[in-house]
């Protein structure tokens, strides 16, 4: 007579009966995509080339204004301040309670003045606006159109797999389209724009290591979020045979010396430039409160639906103020700290048990799998989505230009990128809901359906960052992760 099977396992039989189902139905689908893929293509990627030119040129077209008026009055302000001898730091005066304060780091406002300075002069700052919009909005395009050619000839020249090719382009595509409102009249896509190129530099062969430095080192002059990718390009960089502790060491110190220095390179030009203008933006983000789309501005906004007294303020962006603004403002950090050391953690850890990859004996970690350098730096990113206290809806742009590098398949080193491209759309999609559809109507007043879009969306980020963290913990590595380079076959 056989053995009676314990309760718990008879409820949970159904459940993984359900998961198994729900695997094999979507590893189907995978398989179907890659044998049409292995059939088609070359039609296929010139089919979602075609699409993505179509579409980015529908979206240049709107001119969507966003904040492109606030920028033109930043390159204003900048040429008027030229004409008279002096800086945008002295001459510049926002309509609020912070004069004198640019709340942009120094590389984001010469940007926008030299995007100023190709406008013709104008006497009216309304014909300056107009021009400067075109102008913006033309920039923001062109670099667009380089970063899908550049990226999608890269992946070419690795010999990577069509099905990841295509998904790639199709998922930045789509995922563009939905967020047309804050594409091309945001500067945040550029930020997305470089750490793409950094991360492509670094994980191709050769001795480039110095160069995806420089342009990592830039990305965070533009924006400061990305110094949290600094201990990922450190352990990137190593040389990945070191045996001994103290080879480790000496290595880490060199590296990280000259990373340090490579980083720290723009703001000491800023600062002999500038003095300590250069780092006055960071009054206006130090005084920030709790931004309502951020995952701790939703945590507030759902203990209001039982008690908790919230009111919705403006400041630069809108904060909720409650009773626990001052505890969740204090935790946030520790909260992104300890995720990041976590993701820098495992990592390192990853990266020691790496054994000699074909092709490309000597290599350093990030050359050697570049695939396990792709999560851990996009579980970087998602995660700082995630723990900030300022959340806003253009932040997501920074995560799409990653899409054209991310893997395709059902293996362990690769599947984390079969999943990672409907979760960009999704919340690329509910992003586009709460702003602008519902944001003045129900977000701002919290109502209920205000506060469900806002938990989906944010909840999603928190989802999407543990589970990219998971597949960190326990990535095998594929053999090799991504092909080494070979010559074109004519």
């Amino acid at each position: 007579m056989p053995a009676p099977v314990p309760v718990g396992q008879q409820r949970s039989a159904p459940r993984a009966a359900a998961w198994q189902t729900l695997f094999d139905a979507v590893a189907a689908l995978s398989r179907r995509y890659e044998r049409l893929c292995a059939a088609y293509g070359g039609p296929l990627l010139l089919l979602a080339l075609a699409a993505f030119a179509a579409s980015r040129v529908f979206v240049w077209s709107l001119m969507v204004p966003g904040d492109v008026p606030y920028y033109a009055r930043y390159a204003y302000e900048a040429r008027v301040a030229h004409q008279q001898g002096a800086t945008i730091y002295e001459h510049f005066y926002p309509p609020d309670t912070w004069p004198k304060t640019v709340e942009y780091p120094p590389l984001a406002v010469d940007l926008l003045a030299l995007v100023g300075r190709l406008v013709p002069p104008a006497v009216d700052p309304d014909d300056f606006t107009r021009s400067f919009s075109t102008a913006f909005h033309t920039l923001i395009f062109g670099l667009d159109l380089v970063t899908l050619a550049a990226v999608v000839a890269y992946r070419l020249r690795r010999r990577t797999p069509l099905s990841a090719v295509v998904a790639g382009v199709v998922t930045y595509t789509l995922a563009g389209l939905v967020l047309k409102n804050f594409l091309y009249s945001r500067l945040d896509v550029l930020l997305g724009q470089l750490l793409a190129l950094a991360l492509v530099l670094m994980i191709a062969p050769g001795r480039r290591t110095l160069v995806s430095s420089a342009v990592l080192s830039v990305a965070v002059a533009f924006k400061l979020v990305p110094v949290l990718l600094i201990p990922i390009w450190l352990v990137g960089a190593l040389h990945a045979t070191p045996a001994s502790l103290a080879a480790l060491t000496r290595e880490l110190a060199r590296k990280g010396a000259a990373m340090a220095a490579v980083v720290l390179l723009p703001w000491v030009v800023f600062g002999l430039r500038l003095g300590e203008d250069a780092i006055s933006f960071l009054r206006i983000h130090a005084a920030r409160g709790i931004h309502i789309e951020s995952s701790w501005g939703t945590v507030t906004v759902l203990l209001s639906k039982v008690g908790l007294p919230v009111s919705v303020e403006l400041f630069r962006s809108y904060d909720v103020e409650s009773s626990l603004s001052s505890s969740f403002a204090a935790l946030a950090p520790a909260v992104l700290a300890g995720g990041c050391a976590l993701i820098y953690g495992l990592y390192f850890r990853q990266a020691r048990r790496m054994a000699p990859a074909p092709g490309i004996d000597g290599g350093s970690v990030a050359q050697r799998d570049p695939e396990l350098f792709k999560l851990a730096m996009l579980a970087t990113v998602v995660f700082s989505l995630a723990a900030s206290t300022v959340l806003s809806p253009q932040y997501l742009l920074w995560l799409l230009p990653l899409g054209l590098l991310m893997p395709w398949g059902l293996s362990h080193g690769r599947s984390w990128g079969l999943v990672s491209h409907p979760v960009l759309l999704i919340l690329a999609f509910l992003t586009a809901l709460i702003v602008p559809k519902f944001y003045t109507s129900d977000v701002l007043r919290l109502t209920w359906f205000g506060t469900t879009l806002l938990t989906l969306r944010n909840a999603g980020i928190v989802l999407y960052a543990a589970l990219l963290i998971a597949y960190l913990a326990r990535y095998r590595r594929m053999s090799p992760a991504e092909p080494p380079l070979r010559p074109l076959e004519s």
